[in-house]
Protein backbone atom coordinates (compact mmCIF):
# COMPACT_ATOMS: atom_id res chain seq x y z
CA UNK A 1 0.00 0.00 0.00
CA UNK A 2 2.32 2.44 0.82
CA UNK A 3 6.47 1.81 1.12
CA UNK A 4 8.47 3.42 4.28
CA UNK A 5 10.86 6.02 3.26
CA UNK A 6 13.72 8.50 4.59
CA UNK A 7 13.51 12.29 4.88
CA UNK A 8 14.79 12.70 0.77
CA UNK A 9 11.75 10.47 -0.15
CA UNK A 10 14.27 7.76 -1.09
CA UNK A 11 12.50 3.75 -0.19
CA UNK A 12 14.10 2.30 3.17
CA UNK A 13 12.66 -1.51 3.86
CA UNK A 14 12.84 -2.33 7.58
CA UNK A 15 14.67 -6.07 7.19
CA UNK A 16 11.15 -7.65 8.66
CA UNK A 17 9.33 -6.25 5.48
CA UNK A 18 11.76 -6.86 3.10
CA UNK A 19 11.55 -10.77 3.65
CA UNK A 20 7.72 -10.49 4.67
CA UNK A 21 5.76 -12.73 1.52
CA UNK A 22 3.91 -10.39 -0.41
CA UNK A 23 0.77 -12.41 -0.50
CA UNK A 24 0.48 -15.51 1.57
CA UNK A 25 -2.00 -18.13 0.01
CA UNK A 26 -5.38 -18.20 0.45
CA UNK A 27 -6.11 -21.24 -0.77
CA UNK A 28 -6.31 -23.93 2.35
CA UNK A 29 -6.19 -26.78 -0.67
CA UNK A 30 -2.96 -25.29 -1.96
CA UNK A 31 -0.18 -27.61 -1.50
CA UNK A 32 2.87 -26.43 0.60
CA UNK A 33 4.56 -29.23 0.31
CA UNK A 34 7.18 -30.52 -2.80
CA UNK A 35 8.53 -34.20 -1.69
CA UNK A 36 9.46 -34.33 -5.04
CA UNK A 37 12.32 -31.34 -5.41
CA UNK A 38 15.10 -33.79 -3.96
CA UNK A 39 14.54 -36.08 -6.50
CA UNK A 40 15.19 -33.38 -9.14
CA UNK A 41 18.59 -33.23 -10.93
CA UNK A 42 20.95 -30.50 -8.77
CA UNK A 43 21.02 -28.41 -11.95
CA UNK A 44 17.06 -28.21 -12.00
CA UNK A 45 16.91 -27.76 -8.20
CA UNK A 46 19.41 -24.37 -8.78
CA UNK A 47 16.89 -22.93 -11.26
CA UNK A 48 14.47 -23.13 -9.47
CA UNK A 49 15.82 -21.53 -6.17
CA UNK A 50 17.26 -18.98 -9.03
CA UNK A 51 13.03 -17.98 -9.67
CA UNK A 52 12.85 -17.67 -5.97
CA UNK A 53 12.45 -13.87 -4.52
CA UNK A 54 14.18 -12.63 -1.46
CA UNK A 55 11.31 -13.40 1.04
CA UNK A 56 11.27 -17.13 -0.46
CA UNK A 57 14.70 -17.58 -0.36
CA UNK A 58 14.94 -16.38 3.47
CA UNK A 59 11.60 -18.88 4.33
CA UNK A 60 13.57 -21.43 3.03
CA UNK A 61 16.69 -20.81 4.68
CA UNK A 62 14.28 -20.97 8.21
CA UNK A 63 13.12 -24.11 7.24
CA UNK A 64 14.48 -26.10 4.75
CA UNK A 65 17.56 -28.45 5.45
CA UNK A 66 17.94 -29.54 1.89
CA UNK A 67 18.42 -26.45 0.11
CA UNK A 68 19.51 -24.38 2.99
CA UNK A 69 23.03 -23.78 1.63
CA UNK A 70 22.09 -22.49 -1.42
CA UNK A 71 19.33 -20.56 -0.38
CA UNK A 72 21.95 -18.61 1.85
CA UNK A 73 24.16 -18.12 -1.22
CA UNK A 74 21.61 -17.02 -3.84
CA UNK A 75 20.05 -14.71 -0.81
CA UNK A 76 23.11 -12.63 -0.26
CA UNK A 77 24.28 -12.58 -3.46
CA UNK A 78 21.48 -11.06 -4.93
CA UNK A 79 22.55 -7.79 -6.54
CA UNK A 80 19.51 -5.72 -6.65
CA UNK A 81 19.39 -4.88 -2.71
CA UNK A 82 21.78 -2.68 -0.80
CA UNK A 83 22.25 -2.78 3.23
CA UNK A 84 22.44 0.35 4.08
CA UNK A 85 24.91 1.68 7.42
CA UNK A 86 25.64 5.44 8.05
CA UNK A 87 29.07 6.34 7.81
CA UNK A 88 28.98 7.71 11.34
CA UNK A 89 29.16 4.19 12.75
CA UNK A 90 31.83 3.13 10.49
CA UNK A 91 34.32 6.19 10.96
CA UNK A 92 33.40 7.23 14.78
CA UNK A 93 32.61 4.11 16.06
CA UNK A 94 35.16 2.38 14.14
CA UNK A 95 31.98 -0.55 13.45
CA UNK A 96 31.97 -2.03 16.99
CA UNK A 97 28.92 -3.56 17.86
CA UNK A 98 27.23 -1.53 20.65
CA UNK A 99 26.64 1.60 19.21
CA UNK A 100 23.92 0.13 16.55
CA UNK A 101 20.83 -1.92 17.41
CA UNK A 102 21.37 -3.82 13.87
CA UNK A 103 23.36 -7.48 13.86
CA UNK A 104 26.65 -7.39 13.38
CA UNK A 105 26.58 -11.25 12.98
CA UNK A 106 24.08 -10.61 9.80
CA UNK A 107 26.71 -7.88 8.51
CA UNK A 108 29.06 -10.59 7.83
CA UNK A 109 27.52 -12.09 5.19
CA UNK A 110 26.55 -9.04 2.93
CA UNK A 111 27.65 -8.59 -0.40
CA UNK A 112 26.24 -4.89 -1.17
CA UNK A 113 26.96 -2.41 1.34
CA UNK A 114 25.34 1.28 1.09
CA UNK A 115 27.12 3.80 3.05
CA UNK A 116 25.18 6.72 3.85
CA UNK A 117 26.47 10.31 4.37
CA UNK A 118 24.90 13.07 4.93
CA UNK A 119 27.88 15.30 2.47
CA UNK A 120 30.71 12.89 1.63
CA UNK A 121 32.87 15.91 0.81
CA UNK A 122 32.49 16.97 4.45
CA UNK A 123 33.95 13.96 5.85
CA UNK A 124 36.70 14.27 3.86
CA UNK A 125 37.21 17.81 2.66
CA UNK A 126 41.29 17.90 2.98
CA UNK A 127 41.41 14.83 0.69
CA UNK A 128 43.12 16.83 -1.93
CA UNK A 129 45.39 18.75 0.17
CA UNK A 130 48.91 18.03 2.46
CA UNK A 131 46.66 17.68 5.71
CA UNK A 132 46.94 13.97 6.56
CA UNK A 133 43.51 13.97 8.56
CA UNK A 134 41.71 13.16 5.53
CA UNK A 135 43.83 10.43 4.21
CA UNK A 136 43.95 8.47 7.75
CA UNK A 137 39.76 8.82 7.33
CA UNK A 138 39.71 7.45 4.27
CA UNK A 139 42.00 4.65 4.95
CA UNK A 140 39.94 4.32 8.61
CA UNK A 141 36.73 3.71 6.20
CA UNK A 142 37.82 0.95 4.22
CA UNK A 143 39.62 -1.02 6.47
CA UNK A 144 36.49 -1.04 9.17
CA UNK A 145 33.83 -1.82 6.29
CA UNK A 146 35.87 -4.95 5.44
CA UNK A 147 36.12 -5.95 8.79
CA UNK A 148 32.34 -5.63 9.66
CA UNK A 149 31.42 -6.58 6.09
CA UNK A 150 34.26 -9.58 5.03
CA UNK A 151 31.94 -10.95 2.75
CA UNK A 152 31.28 -7.70 0.75
CA UNK A 153 31.91 -7.13 -3.16
CA UNK A 154 30.49 -3.69 -3.94
CA UNK A 155 29.65 -1.01 -1.77
CA UNK A 156 27.87 1.79 -2.66
CA UNK A 157 28.95 5.75 -1.27
CA UNK A 158 25.58 7.10 -1.05
CA UNK A 159 25.77 11.31 -0.69
CA UNK A 160 22.16 12.56 0.45
CA UNK A 161 23.36 16.56 -0.10
CA UNK A 162 21.92 17.99 -3.19
CA UNK A 163 24.55 18.97 -5.93
CA UNK A 164 24.28 21.53 -8.30
CA UNK A 165 23.83 19.60 -12.05
CA UNK A 166 26.32 19.37 -14.22
CA UNK A 167 29.09 20.58 -11.83
CA UNK A 168 31.69 17.64 -11.63
CA UNK A 169 32.58 15.31 -8.66
CA UNK A 170 35.79 17.17 -7.21
CA UNK A 171 39.02 16.00 -5.89
CA UNK A 172 37.59 14.17 -2.92
CA UNK A 173 35.78 12.19 -3.95
CA UNK A 174 38.51 10.69 -6.16
CA UNK A 175 40.52 10.03 -3.14
CA UNK A 176 38.14 8.45 -1.40
CA UNK A 177 37.36 5.60 -4.20
CA UNK A 178 41.12 5.49 -4.74
CA UNK A 179 41.47 4.33 -1.18
CA UNK A 180 38.66 1.11 -1.97
CA UNK A 181 40.34 -2.00 -1.51
CA UNK A 182 40.90 -4.06 -5.15
CA UNK A 183 38.65 -6.97 -4.11
CA UNK A 184 36.12 -4.29 -3.81
CA UNK A 185 33.94 -2.66 -6.62
CA UNK A 186 32.76 0.53 -5.60
CA UNK A 187 30.27 3.30 -6.90
CA UNK A 188 29.34 6.89 -5.79
CA UNK A 189 26.02 8.01 -5.83
CA UNK A 190 24.57 11.68 -5.80
CA UNK A 191 21.75 13.63 -5.44
CA UNK A 192 21.59 16.63 -8.29
CA UNK A 193 18.88 19.40 -8.76
CA UNK A 194 17.74 18.85 -12.30
CA UNK A 195 14.49 21.33 -12.37
CA UNK A 196 13.99 25.14 -11.41
CA UNK A 197 11.21 23.19 -8.88
CA UNK A 198 14.13 22.35 -6.66
CA UNK A 199 13.53 18.52 -8.23
CA UNK A 200 16.06 15.88 -7.92
CA UNK A 201 17.37 12.73 -9.25
CA UNK A 202 20.18 10.12 -8.22
CA UNK A 203 23.29 9.62 -10.02
CA UNK A 204 25.25 6.61 -9.83
CA UNK A 205 29.03 7.12 -10.68
CA UNK A 206 32.22 4.38 -11.27
CA UNK A 207 35.43 5.20 -11.28
CA UNK A 208 38.63 4.59 -13.23
CA UNK A 209 41.86 6.30 -13.71
CA UNK A 210 41.96 6.40 -17.53
CA UNK A 211 38.31 7.79 -17.56
CA UNK A 212 37.57 9.70 -14.50
CA UNK A 213 34.05 9.69 -13.21
CA UNK A 214 31.02 8.16 -15.45
CA UNK A 215 27.46 7.86 -14.67
CA UNK A 216 26.11 4.29 -15.05
CA UNK A 217 22.04 3.65 -16.40
CA UNK A 218 20.94 2.24 -12.40
CA UNK A 219 17.55 2.65 -11.81
CA UNK A 220 17.01 3.55 -7.95
CA UNK A 221 13.50 1.89 -8.40
CA UNK A 222 15.18 -1.12 -9.35
CA UNK A 223 17.04 -1.90 -6.21
CA UNK A 224 16.04 -2.69 -2.89
CA UNK A 225 17.44 -0.37 -0.01
CA UNK A 226 17.40 -2.02 2.99
CA UNK A 227 18.12 -1.97 6.73
CA UNK A 228 20.27 -4.53 8.48
CA UNK A 229 18.25 -7.14 10.86
CA UNK A 230 18.17 -6.47 14.34
CA UNK A 231 20.27 -7.77 17.16
CA UNK A 232 19.41 -9.80 19.99
CA UNK A 233 18.29 -7.31 22.64
CA UNK A 234 19.28 -8.44 26.31
CA UNK A 235 19.42 -6.05 29.14
CA UNK A 236 19.12 -2.13 30.34
CA UNK A 237 20.97 -1.53 26.41
CA UNK A 238 18.22 -3.72 24.89
CA UNK A 239 15.56 -1.91 25.84
CA UNK A 240 17.45 1.52 24.77
CA UNK A 241 18.43 0.38 21.27
CA UNK A 242 14.59 -1.59 20.78
CA UNK A 243 13.70 1.93 21.80
CA UNK A 244 16.14 3.49 19.05
CA UNK A 245 14.55 1.05 16.55
CA UNK A 246 10.96 1.54 16.42
CA UNK A 247 11.80 5.14 16.25
CA UNK A 248 13.61 4.55 13.33
CA UNK A 249 10.71 2.18 12.14
CA UNK A 250 7.95 4.68 13.01
CA UNK A 251 9.67 7.69 11.46
CA UNK A 252 10.00 5.46 8.25
CA UNK A 253 6.49 4.31 8.31
CA UNK A 254 5.40 8.09 8.70
CA UNK A 255 7.36 9.49 5.33
CA UNK A 256 5.79 6.68 3.19
CA UNK A 257 2.86 7.56 4.39
CA UNK A 258 3.20 11.49 3.66
CA UNK A 259 4.53 10.42 0.28
CA UNK A 260 1.12 8.45 -0.79
CA UNK A 261 -1.16 11.06 0.71
CA UNK A 262 0.63 13.91 -1.42
CA UNK A 263 0.62 11.40 -4.40
CA UNK A 264 -2.88 10.26 -4.31
CA UNK A 265 -3.52 14.59 -4.61
CA UNK A 266 -1.16 14.98 -6.92
CA UNK A 267 -2.78 12.64 -9.52
CA UNK A 268 -6.39 14.12 -8.33
CA UNK A 269 -5.58 17.65 -8.32
CA UNK A 270 -3.67 17.14 -12.22
CA UNK A 271 -6.89 15.48 -13.18
CA UNK A 272 -9.06 18.28 -12.23
CA UNK A 273 -6.77 21.12 -13.56
CA UNK A 274 -4.92 19.95 -16.07
CA UNK A 275 -3.83 22.71 -18.45
CA UNK A 276 -3.31 25.58 -15.41
CA UNK A 277 -0.85 22.79 -13.53
CA UNK A 278 -1.36 22.59 -9.96
CA UNK A 279 0.09 25.54 -8.07
CA UNK A 280 1.63 24.76 -4.86
CA UNK A 281 -0.65 25.13 -1.88
CA UNK A 282 1.84 26.18 0.43
CA UNK A 283 2.94 29.85 1.25
CA UNK A 284 6.29 30.95 -0.04
CA UNK A 285 6.31 28.44 -2.65
CA UNK A 286 5.63 29.42 -6.29
CA UNK A 287 6.23 26.25 -7.88
CA UNK A 288 3.98 25.12 -10.60
CA UNK A 289 3.55 21.71 -11.89
CA UNK A 290 2.05 19.99 -14.94
CA UNK A 291 3.92 16.59 -14.85
CA UNK A 292 2.75 13.36 -12.24
CA UNK A 293 5.29 12.88 -9.34
CA UNK A 294 6.61 16.84 -9.84
CA UNK A 295 4.83 17.98 -6.27
CA UNK A 296 5.72 15.09 -4.82
CA UNK A 297 9.49 15.34 -5.42
CA UNK A 298 9.18 19.43 -4.58
CA UNK A 299 7.97 18.99 -1.31
CA UNK A 300 10.78 16.31 -0.31
CA UNK A 301 13.08 19.04 -1.74
CA UNK A 302 12.08 22.28 -0.05
CA UNK A 303 12.82 22.87 3.25
CA UNK A 304 11.00 23.29 5.99
CA UNK A 305 9.17 20.04 4.51
CA UNK A 306 6.05 20.08 3.95
CA UNK A 307 4.69 18.67 7.08
CA UNK A 308 3.03 19.63 10.29
CA UNK A 309 4.72 18.45 13.25
CA UNK A 310 1.92 16.57 15.96
CA UNK A 311 4.03 15.58 18.96
CA UNK A 312 7.35 16.87 20.26
CA UNK A 313 7.32 15.45 23.36
CA UNK A 314 9.42 12.98 24.79
CA UNK A 315 12.82 14.13 22.82
CA UNK A 316 11.22 13.26 19.39
CA UNK A 317 7.96 14.35 16.91
CA UNK A 318 6.73 12.18 14.64
CA UNK A 319 5.41 14.34 11.28
CA UNK A 320 1.71 12.81 9.88
CA UNK A 321 0.97 14.51 6.85
CA UNK A 322 -2.58 16.04 6.85
CA UNK A 323 -4.55 15.19 3.52
CA UNK A 324 -5.53 17.70 1.40
CA UNK A 325 -9.35 17.84 1.69
CA UNK A 326 -11.57 17.43 -1.15
CA UNK A 327 -9.86 13.91 -1.78
CA UNK A 328 -11.90 11.22 -3.93
CA UNK A 329 -12.41 8.73 -0.33
CA UNK A 330 -11.80 5.81 -2.63
CA UNK A 331 -8.35 7.19 -3.16
CA UNK A 332 -7.32 7.34 0.26
CA UNK A 333 -9.74 4.62 2.49
CA UNK A 334 -6.95 2.32 2.76
CA UNK A 335 -3.93 5.16 3.98
CA UNK A 336 -6.56 6.24 6.11
CA UNK A 337 -6.66 3.16 7.70
CA UNK A 338 -2.80 3.11 7.90
CA UNK A 339 -2.64 6.31 9.04
CA UNK A 340 -4.89 5.50 12.35
CA UNK A 341 -2.32 2.17 12.67
CA UNK A 342 0.87 4.57 12.85
CA UNK A 343 -0.86 6.99 15.54
CA UNK A 344 -1.74 4.05 18.07
CA UNK A 345 1.69 2.65 17.21
CA UNK A 346 3.18 5.66 17.36
CA UNK A 347 1.71 6.09 20.72
CA UNK A 348 2.33 2.95 22.29
CA UNK A 349 5.61 3.86 21.42
CA UNK A 350 5.63 7.42 23.61
CA UNK A 351 3.88 5.25 26.26
CA UNK A 352 6.46 2.61 26.50
CA UNK A 353 8.97 5.11 27.21
CA UNK A 354 7.62 6.89 29.89
CA UNK A 355 7.22 3.35 31.47
CA UNK A 356 11.02 2.71 30.49
CA UNK A 357 11.29 6.64 32.50
CA UNK A 358 9.76 5.51 35.45
CA UNK A 359 11.39 2.06 35.43
CA UNK A 360 14.91 4.05 35.57
CA UNK A 361 13.95 6.26 38.43
CA UNK A 362 14.06 9.70 39.20
CA UNK A 363 17.81 11.54 39.01
CA UNK A 364 19.34 10.55 42.76
CA UNK A 365 17.55 8.04 43.35
CA UNK A 366 18.30 4.57 44.39
CA UNK A 367 16.81 3.23 41.32
CA UNK A 368 18.08 5.74 39.28
CA UNK A 369 22.11 5.04 40.76
CA UNK A 370 21.24 0.96 40.22
CA UNK A 371 19.89 1.62 36.58
CA UNK A 372 22.96 3.79 35.85
CA UNK A 373 24.87 0.98 37.73
CA UNK A 374 23.73 -2.32 35.74
CA UNK A 375 24.25 0.12 31.94
CA UNK A 376 27.73 0.73 32.78
CA UNK A 377 28.35 -3.02 34.13
CA UNK A 378 26.73 -3.73 30.66
CA UNK A 379 28.58 -1.60 28.26
CA UNK A 380 31.71 -3.34 30.20
CA UNK A 381 30.98 -6.91 30.30
CA UNK A 382 28.56 -7.52 27.37
CA UNK A 383 30.13 -7.94 24.17
CA UNK A 384 27.06 -7.26 21.89
CA UNK A 385 27.70 -3.84 23.35
CA UNK A 386 31.28 -3.31 23.02
CA UNK A 387 32.54 0.39 22.50
CA UNK A 388 36.07 1.18 21.54
CA UNK A 389 36.34 3.98 24.60
CA UNK A 390 35.82 3.71 28.06
CA UNK A 391 31.98 4.13 29.47
CA UNK A 392 32.50 8.00 30.05
CA UNK A 393 33.05 8.72 26.38
CA UNK A 394 30.27 6.59 25.05
CA UNK A 395 27.79 8.69 23.56
CA UNK A 396 25.29 5.32 24.02
CA UNK A 397 25.92 5.85 27.22
CA UNK A 398 25.17 9.55 27.33
CA UNK A 399 22.04 9.37 25.26
CA UNK A 400 20.81 6.48 27.47
CA UNK A 401 20.63 8.25 30.74
CA UNK A 402 18.74 11.06 29.05
CA UNK A 403 16.23 9.68 27.20
CA UNK A 404 15.48 6.96 29.81
CA UNK A 405 16.51 8.97 32.88
CA UNK A 406 15.15 11.84 31.51
CA UNK A 407 18.93 13.72 31.74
Amino acid sequence: MFTPRERTGDPLLPFHLFVKPQAPATDVTRPTMFPMFNNLPPELQLRLLGLCDAPSLYQLMQTSSAVRAEATKMFYARDDVWYTVRVEWLLDDSGYPGPVWHSTQFAKLVQQVEVDFIWLHGEFSDAGSSEPRAHIRIQRLWETLIQVFPSAKRVLLYEKKHREKAIPLEQVYEAVIRGCPPNLAALICTREYVTDYRICERHFWRYSANAGFTTIPLVPSSIDRVLLPKKKFTGLLGHYQRHLMRREHLTLRQRGLKQAYIDAAERQILEEVEEQGLLCPYNGYETKIFQPGQWLLHTWDTYPPHDEVTDTSQHYFFIVYQPVVGLRQEATSALDTAQVAFRKDAQEFLDELIQRQTDFGTRGGEKYHQSVANARHQLEHDPDYAHEGPVEKCTTYDWLVRIFGNG
